[in-house]
């Protein structure tokens, strides 16, 4: 019986160890695919300016998740010169330390806030 105690007890803290871990690997991933959708609108909308000269935010944007809300500005104002697609945290993501994540027409990419933030735009 108390060798059944002692095995509960380190599984116990085995998982006490192991979520933490686990969950900063979700968000990660989560944050990786939101960064793989933004950059694919910004494909979308180079396109769009290559064969019309214009951006147009009404198209390419990436359907919500349950974990970001995509957003253009200017949103949904057809031709325009300029972009900035945005992926905000939502549910459990919030958690996540990089926050909102941008990119625009020039290729610059915010987290948060930080410009460029490398460790959160390459995976880490």
């Amino acid at each position: 019986m108390i060798e059944l105690l002692i095995v509960m007890a380190l599984v116990a803290l085995l998982l006490t160890l192991a979520a933490p871990s686990y969950l900063g690997v979700q968000l990660r991933i989560n944050r990786t695919a939101a960064a793989g959708e933004l950059m694919g609108a910004a494909t979308c909308q180079e396109k769009l300016r290559a064969f019309r000269g214009q951006y147009d935010t009404r198209q390419c944007k990436p359907d919500d998740s349950d974990f970001y809300r995509y957003r253009f500005d200017p949103p949904d104002s057809g031709a325009t010169r300029f972009f900035r697609i945005s992926a905000e945290p939502r549910g459990k993501q919030v958690k996540d330390r990089c926050g909102a994540l941008s990119l625009d027409e020039r290729g610059a990419r915010s987290a948060g806030g930080r410009m460029d933030s490398p460790a959160c735009w390459s995976g880490r």
